[in-house]
């Protein structure tokens, strides 16, 4: 079983068009649904994913049998189609369409009240992912965790990313022995998480996969400034579990820790900053992000075989303003075709300068990035 070179997930890198930039569209706001906006213009500005529906190859992995029968995709391929097309001046797309197919998939978006950004995200991607999931029968497993857990962490590792694959594949993007999804090839992590306790302090770490990052912010809400590398570290750092904790190995009971690290990094990379507190409260902490060459080095695991230092840059950032009961999203996002940046704030458009991107610091909310091609 072997994974192709990163040359295979590139395929569908567009043709730069700096006199017809595409992708200058506003999209009209249907009451309240700034969240939506926010995200699918960022979406927008993804380049690959965009590339891989543009070019209808999504159509020969429609899922006929998926619980929206692929209309999902299909929506939503027609607006990546209109809202990409070639122009000279920005126009405004009405997205109520997708919205509908949206709905169907989940009822809890349904009308015009405000929704949380990240929450859409994360349910359209996976109606996408069942829309164009190929394996209609999930394969059965027989292996028992205790036996996952005498494997090297090398071996876990891969044994833990062949397992989530088979049971979701779909795509172009890689090829093990299925073909994979190309939705969470590029949006997945393969995470490893270290759990110790007094009695055995080295206990066999489980990797998982996961579908994005939780970046929280330092613990103290009132903290005025920080980095994006210390959200990280927060993400990362050592946490003492709230129950006592069964050791599988010992059959004992006693307090414990887990640390989470990262294993192996996707194309694309999405960080979900946490601007709200359990009691509704805002953060508004200024998070400091760098618009090129953002690394993941100071939470990769130090398992062999992990992923080497990998830089990502900036292209889409999904901010909110206000509080929760209300407030408003935007979406700043970089063209690929000029490089620029362009501030969308639902059917309006204009061009921005960097400062200005550097500049929401306090508003980001779901920031987007890609691996540097230099």
């Amino acid at each position: 079983m072997t994974v192709p070179k990163r040359s295979a997930a590139l395929k569908y890198i567009f043709n730069k068009q700096p006199s017809t930039p595409r992708g200058l569209v506003g999209l009209t706001n249907l009451g309240n649904t700034c969240f939506m906006n926010s995200i699918l213009q960022c979406i927008f500005a993804t380049e690959l994913l965009m590339g891989y529906f543009l070019s209808s190859d999504y159509l020969s992995d429609l899922n006929l049998k998926s619980p929206m029968k692929g209309q999902l995709a299909n929506s939503f391929a027609q607006v990546v189609q209109d809202a990409l097309a070639p122009a000279n001046r920005t126009h405004v797309l009405n997205p109520s369409r997708f919205k509908r197919q949206i709905d169907n998939w989940a009822p809890q978006f349904a009308g015009y009240n405000q929704q949380d950004a990240q929450e859409f995200l994360r349910f359209m991607l996976d109606g996408l992912h069942e829309d164009l999931n190929r394996v209609t029968v999930r394969p059965r497993y027989t292996y028992k965790d205790v036996d996952v857990d005498k494997l090297s962490d090398v071996d876990k590792a891969r044994f833990s990313w062949h397992r989530y694959m088979p049971g979701t594949a779909v795509s172009y993007l890689v090829r093990l022995q299925r073909i994979l999804c190309i939705l969470l090839k590029h949006f997945r992590f393969v995470r490893r998480s270290t759990t110790k306790h007094s009695s055995m302090p080295h206990l066999p770490s489980p990797i998982h996969n996961i579908r994005h990052i939780l970046g929280p912010l330092p613990p103290h809400p009132k903290a005025t400034k920080c980095t994006l590398t210390d959200c990280l570290l927060e993400f990362s750092a050592s946490e003492v579990l709230p129950d006592l904790y069964r050791c599988d190995a010992c059959k004992t009971r006693s307090q414990a820790s887990k640390r989470l690290r990262i294993y192996k990094t996707p194309e694309i990379l999405v960080l979900h900053l946490k601007r709200f507190t359990n009691s509704r409260d805002k953060i508004e902490t200024f998070v400091q992000f760098p618009l090129r060459r953002l690394s993941l080095e100071s939470v990769m695991t130090d398992t062999p075989g992990h992923d080497q230092i990998v830089y990502y840059d900036l292209f889409g950032v999904s901010s909110h303003m206000g509080g929760l009961g209300g407030g408003h999203y935007v979406a700043h996002q970089r063209s690929w075709d000029t490089g620029l940046w362009y501030e969308k704030n639902d059917s309006v458009v204009r061009e921005v300068d960097e400062g200005r991107i550097e500049g929401l610091g306090r508003s980001g909310y779901v920031l987007f990035f890609q691996k540097s091609r230099q």
